[in-house]
C-alpha cells in the first residue's frame, strides 16, 4: 500500500485508541515525507534506531493531529495511519505463546490498550480468516 490512493479500511468508529496511545512513525520508502508533518525523532521501540514520529500534544493526549472529531489530516495521513488495523495486532498476539502473549500486555506501554481494542473491533467487524 505504498500510494496515497489506497487506503486499508478499518471500520475504527470513534475509538482512536492508536491516536492517543502509539508514536506514528514516518517511512519514507511508503512515501511519508517528514517535512509536511510536525515531528519529533524519537528512539524506535523495535529497531532502537533514532526515528521520525508524528508529534504528541504538549498535554500527553496523544497524536497532535487527532482533533474533536477524528484525524485531521485523514487524507494525507502517514503510511503507518493508513495501514494500522488492532484487529490484525489482536490476531499477531493471539498467535504467540500465552505467557509471552500475557507478559507482552503486562510490560509493553499501550498493548494492552490495542489488543483489547482489536479484540472488540474483531467481534463486532470480523476480519475474514485469510487477512487474520
Amino acid at each position: 500500500m505504498g500510494n496515497k490512493e489506497e487506503r486499508h479500511i478499518v471500520p475504527c468508529g470513534s475509538c482512536q485508541v492508536c491516536c492517543r496511545l502509539s508514536w506514528v512513525f514516518l517511512d519514507p520508502a511508503q512515501g511519508d515525507i517528514a517535512e509536511l508533518y510536525d515531528t519529533v525523532e524519537v528512539i524506535h521501540p523495535t529497531t532502537g534506531a533514532p526515528a521520525r514520529a508524528l508529534a504528541h500534544r504538549p498535554n500527553g493526549g496523544g497524536c497532535i493531529y487527532l482533533g474533536a472529531n477524528g484525524c485531521t489530516i485523514h487524507d494525507r495521513a502517514p503510511s503507518m495511519c493508513r495501514n494500522f488495523d488492532c484487529r490484525l495486532y489482536y490476531w499477531q498476539m493471539m498467535g504467540k505463546p500465552r505467557a509471552l502473549r500475557k507478559r507482552e500486555l503486562r510490560e509493553q506501554y499501550t498493548a494492552k490498550e490495542l489488543f483489547e481494542a482489536g479484540s472488540n473491533l474483531q467481534q463486532k467487524h470480523p476480519l475474514p480468516p485469510l487477512c487474520a
